[in-house]
């Protein structure tokens, strides 16, 4: 998406995600905090892909759209488990073959933090697929995604390479951000969103430990309740994110976030993997401690990237 097509609110709504992700890793497992955040997280970023992603018009445009979609998605997925196999060489002194296993591995299981632009990438696929065909139906996706929950019944071993078990899920969301663009959901916030949270957060509240929607263990509690709890999180938190888009204070640093997300998950990828927080911190501060040291570590070398690349930037036209 250019700079000019881009939507100010969704960006800002993508860098408020970011964050909430690396505060998913680092507060504690089945906390009121870490489930609010697992309410909305993972399936908000999919519906605002849906939202923000076009129709292929032809066999040639989805080849292009797919084209785009791998160098988006699966390029960096393998640049960070590159990377992250180097790491493990150094770190646990790997042989050749060893580092090369470490890497495919990765690759066939799409593990740790970035087996979401994985499913992600496969979804987009299916999506333009099934746009190109003309056979998209909104009861279909219904009926996917509530399959979808009976995915988790199956034992670890006979699990799908690269987490595709989790693609009902990802496809029914992609489908949610299509139609809430196609019905202007986002004028609906903008008249009726004060009224709507009024009602939908206490709910919210009451749904809440009764739900649990890690699709990265795939653990997905109460369904009823999950599935619920979703869409109202969902609705909550995209009316807070256009409400503080509002706000230079907020949408400036959020939706410059928001426009880098692959880089901070990537750089999140690979300090989760390598850096040690909970034995060298935890017994000193607290876990919302740990988080804004975690936050502001990611945030730093973010920006250190993001300024050498303006500066080779520069660098690179002053040549011209």
């Amino acid at each position: 998406m250019s700079e000019k097509e881009r939507i100010s609110w969704i960006d800002t709504a993508k860098g408020f995600l970011m964050l909430c992700v690396i505060a998913g890793h680092t507060l504690p497992l089945g906390g009121f905090p870490e489930r609010l955040i697992y309410s909305f997280h993972i399936p908000l970023f999919v519906i605002l892909s849906g939202y923000t992603m076009g129709e292929p018009k032809n066999i040639y445009d989805f080849f292009v759209k797919v084209k785009k979609s791998f160098m988006q998605l699966y390029i960096p997925l393998l640049a960070i488990y590159f990377i992250e196999a180097v790491g493990f060489k150094f770190k646990n002194h790997l042989d050749f073959s060893e580092t090369v296993n470490t890497f495919f591995t990765s690759v066939v299981y799409a593990i740790h933090v970035p087996w979401f632009l994985c499913v992600l990438f496969y979804a987009r696929i299916l999506y333009f697929l099934i746009l190109l065909v003309k056979k998209e139906n909104p009861i279909l996706f219904i009926l996917i995604f509530i399959c979808g929950f009976f995915i988790p019944k199956i034992p670890d071993y006979h699990r799908f390479y690269q987490q595709l078990e989790k693609l009902p899920f990802f496809l029914f969301f992609l489908f949610v951000g299509r139609y809430s663009k196609k019905y202007k959901v986002e004028d609906f916030l903008k008249k009726h969103g004060t009224l709507l949270v009024f009602f939908l957060v206490p709910l919210w509240a009451v749904l809440l430990p009764h739900s649990y929607f890690d699709l990265g263990l795939f653990y997905l509690g109460n369904p009823r309740f999950t599935i619920i709890c979703a869409g109202i999180a969902c609705c909550v938190v995209t009316y807070f994110c256009m409400t503080i888009d509002q706000y230079k204070l907020f949408r400036i640093p959020l939706s410059f976030i928001g426009k880098h997300t692959i880089l901070l998950l990537a750089i999140h990828d690979l300090e989760f993997m390598f850096i040690p927080w909970d034995a060298h911190f935890s017994s000193r501060i607290d876990e919302y401690g740990t988080l804004a040291l975690r936050i502001v570590f990611n945030l730093a070398i973010w920006v250190m990237i993001i300024i050498a690349r303006l500066l080779i930037d520069k660098m690179r036209r002053h040549e011209k």
